[in-house]
């Protein structure tokens, strides 16, 4: 782990201080999209130890891994997801990687995370803890929350656009799902069939990770279950684990959508 959040190290200095072309950045994204799949997708052991914290702050969603994996410190968890975190707000900042004109209110509300984040520490302050009765928890959960609304955000966009510009068969509005019906509903902006397998097979593991279930059974006992207000709980990794979630679909929109002009075009021709 140590040796591959140094490399992740490195990757931000490439991004942070070269000029890169697109070959570049391209060549990154993939590389990028490896290490998520790999370390957040496939392996349990960063949701092992999240679950686990969050237990010890005797917060419970009901979710449970077995451990049959290399387990991870604290430490080596809190450095991957901050330098993933802060890996992927430099290609969403300096090189733009989410430029889709359809997906404005998605950027801006990353945006919104990231200025936040930037100017308070409860978001990366991983050893403090609070109460209902502190603002910080607060702002906390409502930031959890309105991070994992994009999924459905992606979603409904996508069956908005095709549904008003008759570009594909949909059915009520209601009855979608992120996982389930993402890729359907990007038919018409993706590059070509091999895109379209690349992105059913990446949703398809997405569904399947622990990770995606987690930050979903969270975000549901946040909204249905019972907190004990004598209980104190940081959320901060939640939050950066959601975010690299999110930047993943992005970095999958990035490889296989259509450009933002050519999207305009398909979008033009059918008004």
């Amino acid at each position: 782990m140590d040796s591959l959040i140094n490399q992740i190290i490195k990757i931000f200095k490439i991004v942070k201080n070269e000029n890169n072309d697109e070959e570049t950045i391209f060549k990154i994204v993939e590389h990028l999209k490896n290490i998520i799949d790999d370390k957040i997708l496939v392996d349990k052991s960063i949701i092992y130890n999240l679950n686990n914290r969050l237990k010890e702050s005797n917060k419970n969603i009901e979710f449970n891994i077995d451990r049959n994996f290399k387990v991870y410190t604290n430490e080596q968890v809190d450095s991957f997801l901050n330098t993933l975190k802060a890996l992927m707000t430099i290609l969403l900042v300096k090189e733009n990687i989410n430029n889709l004109y359809i997906y404005s209110e998605i950027k801006s509300i990353l945006n919104f995370y990231i200025n936040q984040s930037s100017k308070e520490k409860l978001y990366d302050a991983v050893d403090s803890k609070f109460s209902m009765n502190n603002i910080e928890y607060h702002k906390q959960n409502q930031m959890f929350k309105g991070l994992f609304a994009i999924f459905d955000k992606f979603t409904f966009i996508n069956h908005f656009i095709v549904e008003k510009f008759n570009l594909i068969k949909v059915k009520e509005e209601s009855a979608y799902r992120f996982t389930d019906d993402f890729g359907k509903l990007s038919k018409p902006f993706l590059f070509n069939k091999s895109a379209e397998a690349r992105m059913e097979d990446f949703l398809l593991n997405f569904k399947k990770s622990s990770a995606f279930h987690y930050v979903r059974k969270l975000r549901n006992n946040m909204e249905h279950s019972f907190t004990n207000p004598d209980f104190e709980i940081n959320y901060s990794n939640e939050i950066k684990l959601v975010y690299i979630l999110i930047c993943r679909v992005i970095l999958e929109i990035f490889t296989d959508f259509q450009s933002d002009d050519q999207i305009k075009k398909i979008i033009q021709q059918r008004n």
